[in-house]
């Protein structure tokens, strides 16, 4: 396949990242050239619309290099609100910043990372509260529901 062309997708590439599937063109050789990489992945992700930003929050580019990994997880921090856990966008973020979390973990430079593990594991567990208050409160709602469709039923069937 051509070099302007994307190697997972075949769309036409012209820079460092696909714009359809986030597939980095060529490997980078350096931690300078991920993060020139990762910039312009996020430059991708924030332009498009937001069932394409999902879709390449899931599947698109990750670095490999600690230093630039904490980068996108920082990015990835800005996603993720608390306040709308069951955004599909939202999700996606949590679930890359759990990939970047376990590309971390499993990094020989761990140590030198930790701050920003600690950080992660943070943001990860408020939306896991703010998830499981979410459910709880559909879980409510749906009992109130329920009772009263059998109040109006009785109330009818009288």
């Amino acid at each position: 396949m051509p070099q302007n062309m994307c190697r997972q997708c075949g769309a036409p590439v012209t820079n460092l990242v696909c714009e359809y599937c986030g597939t980095l063109r060529e490997l980078p050789k350096t931690a300078a050239n991920e993060r020139e990489a990762l910039k312009e992945f996020h430059d991708i992700l924030m332009r498009q619309e937001k069932k394409e930003r999902i879709k390449l929050m899931k599947h698109g580019y990750l670095p490999d290099s600690p230093d630039v990994l904490v980068m996108s997880g920082m990015r990835m921090l800005t996603l993720i609100d608390t306040e709308n856990p069951a955004d599909e966008a939202v999700e996606a973020a949590v679930t890359r910043l759990k990939a970047i979390l376990a590309k971390l973990r499993a990094s020989p430079e761990e140590d030198k990372q930790q701050k920003a593990i600690d950080e992660f594991e943070q943001a990860l567990a408020e939306y896991d509260i703010a998830s499981k208050k979410l459910n709880k409160g559909c879980t409510y709602w749906s009992i109130g529901i329920a009772i009263f469709i059998v109040v109006i039923l009785v109330i009818l069937s009288s």
